[in-house]
């Protein structure tokens, strides 16, 4: 038999082969590495996407609407006009601050306030030249005794009213109303046509005055 000789092969040195090192995320520009993620997007910017997504509502996309309270639906037209203008205010300003917005708001109400008032002013006046017009028209005190009429209505303004009673007239208009003319015309003619009475008790006279009201001196 052949001899078999147990030869002692040595087992080949192992290789080592370098494990693959981790490559960390490169930073942004302006942006420091320790904020980076291993997706490569930072923290801030993952939330800021999460915020988006789960709320799409812009400055842009918001229609305001005011619904007047319980016992103001006469003004529902006036909340609404707010809300249109509104909207539209803030759609055309995306980067207004809060003060920028009480300002508007602000001036809006200034503005709104000048005009109601300028309108009630022509209105006004309108109904005065209505008024005159009316007197102009009248049989009894208009046409040709339009200027007459009116004289005679203020002298008897004059000397029975007192200066809060006119002042009152012109502040409303009302003095110019055709029934006010018409009363202080009437008025202003019995007094003219009146003469002095004599009572029963014989002799004793009173004045017109004296007469209409019931004085017993």
């Amino acid at each position: 038999m052949t001899e078999v000789t147990a030869e002692t092969t040595a087992a080949p040195e192992a290789t080592a082969t370098e494990a693959p090192q981790a490559t960390a995320p490169q930073a942004t520009e302006g942006q420091p590495e320790a904020q980076q993620t291993a997706e490569g997007t930072t923290p801030e910017a993952q939330e800021t996407t999460e915020a988006t997504t789960e709320d799409n509502t812009t400055p842009a996309n918001v229609d305001l609407e005011l619904t007047a309270p319980e016992g103001m639906e006469m003004f529902a037209d006036d909340f609404a006009s707010f809300s249109t203008e509104a909207t539209e205010w803030i759609k055309a300003n995306p980067d207004a601050t809060a003060a920028d917005a009480f300002k508007w708001a602000a001036d809006r109400q200034a503005n709104a306030v000048t005009a109601s008032a300028n309108a009630a002013i022509a209105a006004h006046n309108e109904k005065v030249t209505e008024w005159e017009n009316q007197i102009k028209a009248d049989k009894e005190i208009g046409g040709d005794k339009f200027k007459e009429s009116v004289a005679t209505a203020l002298k008897t303004l004059d000397t029975w009213g007192s200066p809060e009673l006119q002042q009152q007239l012109n502040e409303t208009g009302l003095g110019n109303h055709p029934d006010m003319i018409r009363l202080l015309v009437r008025a202003g003619a019995a007094m003219q046509d009146a003469k002095v009475l004599t009572t029963n008790a014989g002799g004793a006279r009173k004045s017109f005055a004296d007469a209409l009201y019931g004085n017993a001196n």
